[in-house]
């Protein structure tokens, strides 16, 4: 019997380039919600952690002001990378592809992108301790450390004992989150309320400390502190460890930004050398955790 194959998406044609972004939407991938997006059009992003200028003083009558000054303790660039796919078929696979998988190229190139920003923003928790180059804050540390350097000290956004996912740790982690100083020492951390960052396993544990009324976990009809620091509960697919959560600033306290360089660009021509069809897609972005305050990890025990 014929085959009307038009009857199926082709790709080897300039309808390529409209076609490909109407899947970029298709699953609701958690990345977008998780992170602060910036328009980068530079070769990378600089970001100087700024110390703060000393409390203003008392100026007495006939007394000159003080000059003052901040400096700049730690600064570090963030760059960008590319990601993409290449597809190719000749005409003899296009004939036989009786199930349409070709004609499914198309979401398929997109989820993959869409796939490698999702692991991507979820290297944040993954490597919140770790050592990975590409993650670290302007102080050269990881972004989960015991020993953010103060201009006198040291400071640790690791919840003390690393506790497992209760309302109590995350009431005590808010409050950590409230006092995390500035540079120089002063306690102006965010207020909440916070996304709770947790593995899929710990989903219903997050959303019942978040949505519960009286306080969780007890018979009692006490009010749930926990429970009104917590904007949202936001999981991530690949977030590797099942025991770990972590608090994290909402908006412009959000200290994790996703960088979008360079569009999703598609593409498709035919490749008379090889007698093929070939289709492409790229995309490009970065990663930048400019800050450590704002974020309160635990290992979960």
């Amino acid at each position: 019997m014929a085959r009307d194959e038009n009857v199926q998406l082709q790709y080897a044609h300039k309808g390529f380039d409209i076609v490909i972004p109407q899947y970029k939407s298709r699953r609701n991938r958690a990345y977008k919600s998780m992170v602060r997006v910036m328009t980068m059009n530079e070769a990378y992003m600089w970001v100087g952690s700024d110390a703060d200028l000393p409390t203003a003083p008392i100026v007495n009558p006939n007394q000159p002001l003080d000059d003052v000054d901040f400096s700049v303790p730690f600064e570090r660039k963030y760059g960008w990378k590319k990601r993409g796919h290449k597809f190719s078929y000749d005409r003899a696979m296009k004939r036989s592809d009786v199930f349409g998988l070709i004609a499914k190229i198309g979401p398929k190139l997109i989820e993959s992108i869409e796939r490698a920003k999702e692991i991507d923003v979820a290297g944040f928790m993954n490597y919140a301790t770790g050592s990975n180059a590409d993650l670290v804050t302007p102080d050269g540390l990881s972004i989960a450390n015991a020993a953010h350097p103060l201009a006198n000290g040291f400071y640790s956004n690791i919840i003390a004992t690393n506790p497992a996912l209760s309302a109590d740790a995350v009431a005590n982690a808010a409050n950590a989150m409230l006092l995390q100083p500035s540079y120089g020492g002063n306690p102006e951390g965010p207020e909440g309320p916070f996304d709770l960052w947790v593995h899929p396993n710990l989903r219903a544990r997050a959303v019942e400390i978040m949505k519960t009324v009286g306080q969780w976990g007890t018979a009692n009809n006490n009010f749930n502190f926990a429970g009104s620091l917590i904007a949202d509960v936001k999981f991530n697919r690949y977030f590797q460890s099942t025991m770990a959560w972590a608090l994290v600033a909402r908006d412009e306290e959000n200290p994790f930004v996703f960088l979008d360089r360079d569009p999703l660009r598609s593409n498709s021509w035919y490749d008379g050398d090889f007698d093929q069809n070939r289709s492409s897609v790229t995309e490009g972005w970065g990663l930048m955790p400019k800050d450590w305050r704002g974020f309160a990890y635990s290992a979960g025990g």
